[in-house]
């Protein structure tokens, strides 16, 4: 589950067919926690490559959340 936003593979988990056959293991309200977490640690970093990354994983967690 850790690999999902690691190797930027949240639009993967987000479609339907790929999350049948390669996620079938992950449970999506673990990858939203785990999205907002990052989300949380990017917001508070001062640089702004961070906090793009952050911007984009709590867009990525309410994606997730939507399928939650």
């Amino acid at each position: 589950m850790v690999s999902i936003p690691l190797n930027n593979t949240v639009s993967e988990f987000l479609n339907p067919q790929m999350r049948a056959s390669a996620y079938t293991n992950v449970k999506p309200r673990n990858l939203q926690i785990l999205l907002e977490k990052l989300a949380r640690y990017g917001s508070t970093v001062r640089t702004p490559v961070e906090r793009e990354k952050a911007e984009r994983r709590r867009k990525e967690a309410e994606a997730v959340s939507k399928i939650a």
